[in-house]
């Protein structure tokens, strides 16, 4: 009798730690440039994720190393010491649950979440709560397709940076001269 196949166990998404992480594919190598883009997971041995990463071009499947993955959110307060996509994890998690808490002691005391210029993370918390949190709501599917650096920024989606036209709900995350991740903003583009 044979012995019973050896079972890795995995979850189901993951996310880049990092910038520019290598996923190993049949017809080669594919870098995934931005740190936080969600990748599902489909099989796992004991080292590396057989992933889809759909934010990737043509959902490109392919392996990438465990190390260079995170899919366990910590506690928000500890995430803002940490790496740029622990912080961002910990904030998709407080969005998923609407913990206003958790959320207030990460954003910026001048938070944006107006193009008209309505500042303040009161205000803005106030403002998710009277729209029943639409707004928060989309918050985990923007920071999925990863992030991107503009103007010393970290911003989701990706599409906010790459596109001079864009007028979608965008977020911005900066690193404090405290050396903590600070939430700048989540704000509705004009019209055009």
């Amino acid at each position: 009798m044979p012995p019973p196949a050896r079972v890795f166990p995995a979850p189901d998404t993951v996310w880049t730690a990092r910038e520019a992480i290598v996923l190993r594919t049949a017809s080669g190598d594919t870098l995934i440039p931005r740190p936080f883009t969600r990748l599902d997971v489909f099989a796992a041995d004991s080292l590396s994720l057989q992933v889809r990463c759909a934010g990737c071009g043509d959902s490109v499947v392919g392996w990438v190393e465990r190390t260079a993955v995170i899919h366990q959110p910590i506690p928000l307060d500890s995430a803002a010491g940490g790496e740029l996509a622990q912080f961002a994890l910990a904030v998709r998690a407080a969005a998923i649950q609407h913990d206003q808490v958790a959320l207030r002691r990460v954003m910026a005391l001048d938070f944006s979440f107006s193009a008209l210029g309505a500042y303040g993370r009161d205000r803005a918390l106030a403002s998710w709560f009277s729209e029943n949190f639409r707004s928060l709501d989309r918050v985990p599917a923007m920071l999925d397709a990863g992030l991107t650096l503009l103007n010393g920024s970290w911003v989701a989606p990706p599409g906010f940076a790459t596109s001079f036209d864009y007028r979608g709900l965008r977020l911005g995350f900066r690193r404090t001269p405290a050396e903590r991740w600070e939430w700048l903003y989540l704000v509705q583009g004009e019209n055009p």
